[in-house]
């Protein structure tokens, strides 16, 4: 049982994280202006992070990755933020592209929320100014930060599950579930969240099931709105059957698109 106790977390970080090490791409490359920083945890570790401003922006997104890859893999994305008048902070995890440290599920939410100190502290905007945009594992580090006492103005998640185990038994149903620590219980994180909560989902999702979107959906107890990408995948870029979703998401963190309406 001792040797299963430490085995334990390799297979939690095996399952969870898949870090790309390294800086691939920045936001220069698509000509836009950016800060390159570096914000310390409270654990002491150095995250790399891009702010990418919008003169006149009334919010700041605060933007959270999945579970591969790193920021370079997501240039495209806070382009597409920036470009719709969107102020957006975005942060490798621990272990993460040029970020310090290796991943952990403790860590996560101690990254975002040295995010979101930055944005509170060191830029001194108020948290209704914020809104959280998290993508599949960063759906789970959203709320995580929410857990942790964070009051954004909304939070939007795009493919999130509703917990690590109950994504081993949809892509491992043969995996003991005992062997799966229940971590990122993001179903019990929803049923206490009274924020505004808008979710995206892919109908053809093939990471993530759309049913466990759906799940948080229906238990949030706040105001929450829940938008279907038809035919859409786990990842899904530009128009999708005719629905411009990330121009849809942008309208939505910029306070235009009402949650609950």
């Amino acid at each position: 049982m001792g040797l299963l106790s430490l085995a334990l977390p390799m297979i939690a970080r095996h399952l969870i994280f898949h870090p790309t090490a390294g800086e691939q791409a920045t936001p220069a490359e698509r000509g836009l202006e950016y800060e390159a920083l570096r914000l310390s945890t409270e654990d002491g570790l150095l995250l790399t992070a891009w702010y990418l401003p919008a003169p006149g922006a009334r919010r700041t997104v605060l933007y959270l990755h999945g579970n591969a890859g790193n920021l370079s893999d997501r240039v495209w994305r806070l382009a597409r933020l920036a470009s719709e008048g969107l102020a957006v902070l975005a942060f490798d995890y621990r272990g993460f592209g040029l970020s310090e440290g290796r991943p952990s599920v403790r860590g996560t939410g101690l990254d975002a929320r040295a995010a979101w100190d930055h944005l509170t502290g060191e830029r001194g905007l108020e948290p209704g100014e914020i809104v959280l945009v998290g993508s599949s594992l960063g759906a789970a580090v959203a709320l995580q930060l929410v857990e942790s006492g964070a009051r954004p103005a909304a939070v939007i998640l795009e493919a999130p599950f509703a917990s690590i185990r109950a994504m081993s038994r949809a892509v491992f149903p043969l995996l003991p579930a005992f062997l799966v620590p229940d971590h990122y219980d993001n179903l019990a994180a929803a049923r206490r969240l009274d924020l505004p909560l808008a979710i995206y989902h892919g109908t053809a999702d093939q990471v993530v099931p759309f049913e466990q979107g759906r799940r948080l959906f229906e238990a949030a107890a706040g105001p929450k709105s829940f938008f279907a990408i038809e035919g859409g995948p786990h990842q899904p870029v530009g128009l999708v059957a005719g629905f411009d979703w990330m121009g849809h998401l942008a309208a939505l963190a910029r306070g235009e698109v009402r949650i609950g309406d």
